[in-house]
């Protein structure tokens, strides 16, 4: 009898694991670079690899050559070769490719990396967790090509449409630790039609704390007068003050950690789990009816419609966390005296349900309570989400709510800092990216007001 599997990839591992254990038993198929990518200083490489059956598995490398290293990476598993031809030709609509030797692209990625590193870039996250091992093993077997990296002998950063000036600020700011001043370069890179806000790099780049300090208490002793713009400029000048005040070393080890602990778990839009309205068995049968109702309390209407909202919810039987959660939401937007007392003894009552317990964890640093008393502490995702492989939105917002309550609570710039920038990395929607930024940008400027007083007497 024949072997009916003979020729097929035979999936027993996920694609990330089967490229990280077996993608480097597959043949090379071909390797492409732009072919302008020694003038550009940026090469946009794609590796290719064939299995038996034909198919194609392959990873897309963007490496700055002049300053950051690998930027951008990802892959394909296990396609058809039409479609891996289909990638290729809407590739080739954008910059004219060439088919490249394995080792030269091999040494490209690897200088870029190294050079980066130099400065204290690291490659983007998808490159270290799956495609790097998309790479042959960089031993003897692989030709040493000098790739140069850097501009005349130095790093040069350029700022490209997708960066935003706070993105742009923490780069520059790194090029001046590692590299010092004077010994980089910058460019913006704008799209036609876009007004160029950067002159120079920072405008307060040559500013001093204290002159910055005297700018900024004259925004804060104005607050709540400012309009938009004047706004929008505090919020900058904020920025480059906490830029100044931070350790950029600590910043980067806190951006690694909360990286890895914010992305920990994956975020199901599709399903509504049983487990948001506090049933443990996600087995259970329950509507759909009743899940979209719970959810429409906690998303939408104004008060009075919420509360109509709980009144017909609370007829429902067997949800009845779901239905002290809801109560609750009305009691705190009321602002009941009663309210503390029933989410302490609905948390008492319900230890499993997550949404509950951080909403209790909440109101302690709210209290100010000490943070290695709080519930669940260190709240992280697998305090609270234990044992589980997805969560629904609502559940992932509310655990970043009170992450970030936790965050400022330690008065941590570096922390603080580094925490908004990876919210802008995360799965949530603008809205609710925008209450957390408030949040953290009204804060900031609070601690930031309170030190110049406090150092500078202003």
């Amino acid at each position: 009898m024949g072997n009916k599997n003979k020729g097929k990839v035979i999936q027993m591992l996920s694609p990330e694991n089967y490229i990280r254990k077996k993608a480097r038993t597959l043949p090379i198929f071909e390797c492409l670079i732009n072919n302008d990518w020694e003038e550009s200083g940026v090469a946009s490489i794609v590796i290719a690899r064939a299995h038996t059956n034909e198919n194609i598995t392959f990873c897309l490398y963007l490496v700055d050559l002049y300053c950051l290293g690998v930027k951008d990476s990802f892959y394909k598993f296990n396609i058809t070769q039409t479609e891996y031809r289909n990638f290729v030709e809407k590739l080739e609509e954008t910059m004219e490719i060439e088919i490249a030797d394995y080792v030269l692209v091999h040494n490209i990625i690897l200088s870029g990396i190294e050079f980066a590193e130099e400065y204290g870039f690291k490659p983007n996250k998808d490159f270290t967790s799956v495609t790097e091992y998309m790479l042959e093993e960089d031993n003897d077997d692989i030709e040493l090509i000098e790739i140069e990296c850097g501009k005349d002998g130095r790093p040069l950063y350029v700022q490209g449409p997708f960066d935003d000036s706070a993105k742009a600020n923490k780069i520059i700011k790194q090029l001046q630790h590692t590299a010092g001043k004077g010994n980089y370069d910058f460019i913006q890179e704008v799209k036609p039609g876009f007004e160029d806000d950067w002159d120079d790099e920072d405008e307060y780049n040559e500013v001093n704390l204290e002159e910055m300090g005297v700018e900024f208490m004259q925004y804060y002793n104005r607050l709540a007068k400012l309009n938009n713009d004047e706004f929008g400029d505090l919020i900058v000048l904020l920025q480059s003050i906490v830029d100044e005040m931070m350790d950029i070393d600590e910043y980067n080890l806190f951006y690694d950690e909360l990286i890895e602990e914010l992305t920990s778990i994956e975020i199901d839009h599709d399903n509504i789990p049983n487990k948001i309205l506090g049933i443990d068995d996600d087995n259970l049968p329950i509507s759909n009816e009743i899940k979209l109702e719970f959810l429409s309390i906690l998303y939408k209407g104004t008060l009075k419609q919420k509360k109509k909202q709980v009144k017909v919810f609370s007829q429902n039987k067997g949800i009845d966390a779901a239905i002290d959660y809801a109560e609750l939401i009305i009691e705190g937007l009321d602002r009941s005296k009663k309210y503390v007392s029933k989410l302490k003894e609905a948390a008492e009552k319900y230890p499993n349900y997550a949404i509950l317990q951080i909403k209790w964890t909440k109101n302690r640093i709210v209290a100010e309570e000490k943070l290695e008393l709080l519930p669940h502490y260190p709240c992280r995702l697998e305090n609270y989400f234990k044992g589980r492989k997805s969560i629904h939105p609502w559940e992932y917002f509310c655990y970043l709510d009170i992450y970030t309550h936790l965050v400022l609570a330690e008065h941590n710039f570096a922390k603080i800092d580094a925490l908004k920038a990876v919210l802008t990395e995360l799965d949530i929607n603008d809205e609710e990216a925008s209450a957390l930024f408030v949040l953290i940008n009204m804060f900031q400027i609070e601690i930031v007001a309170g030190y110049f007083k406090e150092e500078y007497n202003l």
